[in-house]
C-alpha cells in the first residue's frame, strides 16, 4: 500500500479520503503513478480548488 500521510498539509481531506479506492480501482501501484495521478488531479481542479468543472467548451474544441 502506498503512504499518503505526508500528502496531509498539501491536499485537502476529501481527495485524500477518495485516494485508497482510486489507487486499487486505477492500478496506482507505485510513487511515480501516484505522483502523476495527483499531479493531473491538481492541474485539472485549479490545485485542488475548484468544486465544479465550468463546461465552458464545444465539441469542435
Amino acid at each position: 500500500m502506498l503512504s499518503i500521510d505526508g500528502l496531509k498539509t498539501h491536499i485537502p481531506d476529501t481527495v485524500l479520503d477518495q485516494i485508497p479506492d482510486c489507487t486499487e480501482k486505477f492500478a496506482i501501484n507505485t510513487p511515480l503513478r501516484l505522483a502523476h495521478f495527483l499531479a493531473q488531479c491538481a492541474h485539472e481542479s485549479m490545485d485542488f480548488k475548484a468544486r465544479e468543472e465550468n463546461l465552458n467548451y464545444s465539441a469542435d474544441g
